[in-house]
């Protein structure tokens, strides 16, 4: 019995001191006015993120935001519908005690930043497990934060 708790409490402590609280700065925005997105074909990263990319368009999608191929803007969308649109662009860096990626929502008219997103991971068992986590976490943060504001 005196074996478990230890095992537990040895458990406990790694799973909340390995990971960093991840942040995000989201002002008062109105997330409503926007109908669609795009996701810039710019990102960092490597693979991982590069996989990552359909996470990110599914979770817009189920925000309830129209995707737009960030090469097709002017050719989709007619010049009034450009102020509903905003650009997600996502990037990642990786150190030996964690990784960080940060997903940032441009609006596309005014170029502004309108939101940022910072997820950050950190188990150190593999460089590919962190960064997956830290994208996960930037996502989560985004959806939880556009569903507040629509």
């Amino acid at each position: 019995m005196k074996n478990k708790l230890i095992f537990l409490t040895i458990c406990f402590i790694t799973v909340f001191s390995c990971s960093t609280t991840p942040n995000s700065n989201v002002p008062s925005i109105d997330m409503s006015k926007y109908e669609f997105a795009s996701i810039g074909s710019n990102v960092t990263g490597g693979s991982t993120i590069m996989g990552a990319l359909v996470d990110l368009q599914n979770s817009l999608i189920s925000c309830g935001y129209k995707i737009v191929g960030d090469t097709r803007i002017n050719s989709t969308l007619a010049q009034e519908e450009l102020p509903k649109l905003f650009i997600v662009t996502m990037g990642i860096t990786s150190t030996k005690e964690q990784s960080v990626c940060i997903i940032n929502l441009t609006d596309y008219v005014t170029g502004y930043i309108i939101a940022s997103f910072r997820g950050s991971f950190a188990w150190g068992w593999d460089l590919e497990g962190d960064q997956k986590g830290a994208i996960r976490d930037a996502i989560n943060q985004m959806e939880k934060a556009i569903k507040k504001y629509i």
